[in-house]
């Protein structure tokens, strides 16, 4: 590749650690700054398909070598593996080190894995979200789109922490989300009846299958080890009773499992930071199939995303996000045919913190 064509992933890379990373991972900031001085690779990273070329494939790619027992100075540097090492140098210079000596694996993983970040934490916005915006008392069909292993489907499985002013405690188990809440949440007294739940994804992972599982583990943050734990108890909860999960192209199809199944169940399509792997036509597609799908039934449309405007509907803010990457939470909701949107939260990507708006 050339100097020129070189240029957007070195900017992709200082991007990351500017606004992904920034008050978020210290060591990704610095592995990304050392990835984007290095020429040789970046021409790695350009072997990665255009729609999953993202840095955070790379780092999910370095951190599962470590997960799966790859022994290198690098690891010392990784809280998820580091144990007892003792760290040298720096993370930056044996991140270079390590990806031109595992180059070969990490270009099958770049080529043949997809960026599959199953945050279970935004169960705490999609939680609040589905009290304040499908019928009360109506047993729900929840299908997810971009649903990875499904693992968001669960939600009424797991126990929910809400810090702040008027602090929320909710449910009990292994699997714990937590978030810090500006704003009144709704009464999350009486939870919303999941009877039926369906994710559809492009490449769903069975958490069941332990390279799938560690491949999702990897794509966490590695120097978030809270984060990785959740995670591990949410599959551990997952493999005891699996959702089902579909492979087929989400926007086209997932009005149509939505309003498959039971007639009598509400159905409500969920998803969050998916968009930024679908390209405009799909979203713009999505958007028009759900508008279609009203016609036929009552439903309710509940997305997280960063750049909510671009799928046709009114544009919303995510200013009041503590974070650069800020996401809004949205709720669509159909009635008697008629579509009316809202913004319920602004929030971080990762469900740290959440201001409610609704």
């Amino acid at each position: 590749m050339s100097s020129a064509e070189l240029d957007e992933p070195r900017a992709q890379f200082h991007r990351f650690a500017d606004v992904e990373c920034r008050g978020r991972s210290p060591l990704y900031a610095e592995i990304c700054r050392a990835v984007a001085r290095e020429d040789d690779l970046l021409e790695l990273y350009g072997r990665t398909p255009e729609r999953q070329r993202r840095p955070n494939l790379l780092l999910a790619a370095i951190h599962f070598l470590l997960l799966d027992g790859a022994e290198h100075p690098l690891a010392a540097h990784v809280p998820t593996v580091a144990g007892a090492r003792t760290a040298t140098g720096t993370a930056g210079e044996h991140a270079v080190a390590f990806c031109r000596e595992h180059a070969d694996e990490i270009a099958v993983l770049l080529t043949t894995r997809n960026t599959q970040t199953n945050e279970v934490n935004r169960c705490a916005a999609l939680l609040p979200a589905l009290v304040a915006a499908t019928p009360r008392g109506a047993p729900l069909r929840l299908v997810e789109l971009g649903a990875s292993g499904g693992l968001n489907l669960l939600l009424d499985r797991y126990a929910y922490r809400y810090d702040g002013a008027s602090p929320v405690r909710v449910g009990d188990g292994d699997v714990v989300c937590t978030c810090t809440v500006d704003g009144t949440l709704p009464d999350l007294g009486e939870l919303p009846v999941v009877a039926e739940r369906t994710g559809v994804d492009l490449h769903p992972v069975d958490v069941r299958d332990d390279d799938a599982a560690r491949w999702l583990l990897a794509c966490v943050f590695a120097d978030q080890p809270h984060r990785v734990a959740r995670l591990r108890a949410a599959i551990a909860a997952a493999r005891e009773r699996p959702p089902q999960l579909v492979r087929a192209d989400g926007p086209s199809t997932v009005a149509a499992f939505a309003l498959d199944g039971d007639p009598g169940l509400h159905p409500v399509v969920w998803h969050s930071n998916a968009l930024v792997y679908t390209f405009a036509e799909q979203q713009r597609e999505l958007t028009a199939s759900l508008d279609g799908a009203a016609a036929e039934r009552d439903l309710t449309w509940i997305y997280l995303e960063a750049a909510p405007g671009r799928i046709g509907l009114p544009p919303l803010d995510v200013r009041a996000a503590r974070d650069a990457a800020g996401c809004a939470l949205v709720a669509v909701s159909y009635r008697d045919g008629e579509r009316s949107v809202r913004q319920l939260a602004a929030a971080d990507p990762h469900l740290a913190t959440m201001t409610w708006l609704a």
